[in-house]
């Protein structure tokens, strides 16, 4: 497979602040505007076990927990108790659990535009600057949630292509270089293999190498050849990398194994 060249960008592959705001906005609208005229009960592809109002109700609880983190600038995670606190009282109650995601929605964009621009705060993983990160973080939360409530109430699943490609990137790169490392404990394979992705539409690559020790990652082409390598526009990565989709109708080359580790170690 010829590639094309690796796509200089800044270590944290952060868009506008005003970009974000806008994607936050408009996204977790999507998801309200969804769930007011689908079925809350409407089984949700690919989260077994989940019906719509699960997704509402998570998302909300996500937003309640990070506007906390912001506004009060909190340097220690929450609790399990105050986690506990935030959740939902009532998803049984559609029309009320919709409005306090609204509600949770706002305060967390309210929340993320008056925060200072170095904001310090707890970060799941190392970053710079809390609101950035926060911001990111939200922005990928919430899109690949919408796509889980899209696919709640479609006749068929979203394969990825309809996403900005900037943006979908950017969701590779979160996924890939931070939000992983939460689950990296899972992330094995018994012999050392090495992944490489590749976004046909915007040019960037990364790679991970899964072993049975802790797995690697990093932006830019592989150090050596890729046991897996899969190329595919970014919203497809996107949502194949967070298990929405599977990899049929992708280009993927070599054996498909490192795919499968990948797929078993980073469901969520």
């Amino acid at each position: 497979m010829t590639l094309g060249p690796a796509v200089r960008v800044d270590p944290d592959r952060r868009l506008a602040v005003e970009d974000y705001l806008r994607v936050l906005r408009t996204e977790g609208a999507r998801v309200a505007g969804a769930a007011r005229s689908g079925d809350l009960d409407a089984p949700v592809p690919c989260c077994p076990g989940w019906v719509l109002r699960d997704v509402v109700a998570h998302l909300g609880w996500v937003y309640r927990w990070v506007t906390l983190t912001v506004r009060e600038q909190r340097r220690r995670a929450p609790g399990h108790a105050l986690r506990e606190a935030l959740t939902d009282p009532d998803p049984t109650d559609g029309s009320g659990l919709i409005e306090r995601f609204v509600r949770a929605h706002a305060e967390l964009v309210d929340a993320l535009v008056v925060a200072p621009p170095d904001l310090a705060c707890w970060t799941p993983w190392p970053a710079r600057d809390g609101r950035a990160f926060w911001l990111r973080r939200q922005v990928h939360e919430t899109l690949i949630h919408r796509t889980d409530v899209d696919n709640a109430l479609a006749a068929s699943l979203r394969d990825g292509t309809d996403l900005d490609p900037r943006l979908a990137a950017d969701g590779v790169d979160e996924l890939v270089r931070g939000f992983i490392h939460r689950v990296a404990h899972r992330l094995r394979h018994p012999t050392p293999r090495t992944l490489g992705l590749y976004a046909t539409d915007t040019g960037d690559q990364w790679w991970a190498r899964i072993g049975p020790g802790p797995p690697r990652f990093g932006l830019g082409p592989t150090s050596r050849p890729a046991d897996t390598m899969v190329a595919a526009r970014a919203g497809q990565l996107f949502l194949l990398l967070w298990n929405r989709r599977d990899s049929d109708g992708l280009d993927v080359r070599g054996d498909h194994d490192t795919l499968a580790a990948w797929r078993h170690g980073a469901n969520r």
